[in-house]
């Protein structure tokens, strides 16, 4: 498996070729998948990641514990009389390195 460093390297890399009116297109093809390949290698960063903050939270090693939804934790944002502070099993079962419960998490990908 190649290291993050090593995909970035190759995201970042050029063509190698000199530009001329003839391979405007394959440059900017070239630019493309370069885009897509940075963006690719930025989520995969993120979620490595939270990986790592979710085995982080099962050892005891993160202030948090496995399973604590990080903003109903923020104590100017949890009431414990509407709310708790808990990712419900079943979606830490689908996503077991979840951050957020699933109100948060929507509210986070509406922003």
């Amino acid at each position: 498996m190649r290291s993050n460093q090593d995909l970035a390297n190759e995201a970042l890399k050029g063509s190698g070729q000199d530009f001329s009116i003839d391979h405007l297109a394959d440059h900017a093809s070239d630019n493309t998948e370069q885009m897509i390949s940075i963006a690719l290698l930025e989520g995969e960063t993120k979620l490595l990641e939270s990986i790592e903050d979710a085995i982080h939270k099962i050892d005891g090693n993160h202030e948090l514990a496995f399973g604590m939804c990080e903003d109903c934790a923020e104590k100017d944002r949890w009431d414990p009389a509407t709310t708790a502070p808990w990712i419900p099993a079943g979606r830490l079962d689908v996503v077991p390195y979840a951050r957020l419960c699933v109100r948060h998490q929507e509210r986070a990908e509406a922003e």
